[in-house]
């Protein structure tokens, strides 16, 4: 992350005006830690997207400021941020973003206690799924479904739309996504007081 840093950096010194660099940036100093320098990255960038009518890049600094906000605990924030990246990128009718915004957006609702709101977005963005086939966005779908419903207390479904989700992303292999879905679905079986598959799922998680 260090060498992408300042790679990304050498990059932006080369074109001050490159704003897909500047949001790379941020997410590398974000996930590095350095909250501050990630900001004033997004700051620059948001300023160079709009001089240039840059929408898609503007739609991009504006989903760096949600991923941001939320790695940071700012919820509100981030919340304002992915509202303005969608606006635009339904303007854009690119699909495969919007897809992708309307599931940062899902999952932002889910933290914000909203999961009905959240149900809704996801809604949308399976709608635009079925045309892209993307194995990765709908295991993210499915995952997100699965934090949602164990939310308003719908187990079942929970543990469903996780064994789903599982599935897509053993398939894809995203083993980095397996452990956080299996302790959900170990979690909904628990509360099912289904003991003895909660106990396989959290012995798959270790």
């Amino acid at each position: 992350l260090e060498d992408a840093k300042n790679y990304l950096n050498s990059a932006i010194t080369l074109d001050n005006t490159f704003v897909t660099a500047y949001a790379e940036y941020a997410l590398a100093c974000q996930r590095l830690g350095f909250f501050d320098e990630a900001e004033s990255s997004l700051n620059k960038g948001e300023k160079y997207a709009e001089k240039s009518n840059d929408n898609q890049g503007l739609s991009g600094i504006y989903n760096g400021f949600y991923t941001l906000y939320s790695s940071w605990g700012k919820y509100a924030k981030a919340h304002d941020y992915i509202k303005k990246a969608l606006t635009i990128q339904i303007t854009l009718q690119n699909n495969l973003m919007e897809t992708r915004l309307r599931l940062n957006y899902a999952n932002l609702l889910n933290h914000l206690e909203e999961p009905t709101l959240s149900l809704e977005q996801n809604a949308q963005a399976n709608r635009l799924l079925v045309e892209l086939e993307e194995d990765r966005l709908l295991g993210i779908s499915h995952a997100v479904m699965t934090n949602t419903y164990f939310v308003l207390g719908d187990y079942s479904e929970s543990v469903k739309n996780g064994i789903l989700s599982l599935g897509l992303f053993r398939k894809i292999e995203m083993s980095s996504y397996e452990g956080k879905i299996l302790v959900v679905i170990a979690d909904s079986l628990s509360k099912m007081g289904d003991f003895d598959r909660m106990d396989s799922y959290i012995q798959k998680a270790e």
